[in-house]
């Protein structure tokens, strides 16, 4: 069974085990220093999230900036990186052709 070792409410880390009971046996002897209470991990939380009065609470995650697209390729490349290219697939026997 999957268990959350809690501090201060807050999931810090999590364990697996084959019973509670030896999970409450770490927390009781202190095998987790930093660690208040041990609780059955429910499915879809994790590390970061919180377990107040029986209830998880997911933690909120910082908006992700959006990224920029990505030009073209052929925006990404110099002159210079062109005509290596063309040569490169000249010597390989190609055909080099306008992009």
């Amino acid at each position: 069974m999957n268990i959350a070792i809690l501090n201060n409410g807050k999931v810090a880390n999590t364990a697996v085990f084959d019973d509670f009971s030896t999970a409450q046996d770490f927390l009781k002897n202190k095998v987790w220093s930093d660690a208040d209470a041990v609780v059955e991990l429910e499915e879809g939380f994790g590390i970061g999230d919180s377990y107040i009065n029986g209830q998880w609470i997911k933690q909120e995650l910082p908006e992700q900036p959006e990224l920029p697209e990505e030009p073209p390729l052929d925006m990404q490349l110099t002159d210079g990186d062109i005509g290596y290219l063309k040569g490169m697939v000249a010597a390989s026997g190609g055909e080099p052709r306008d992009v």
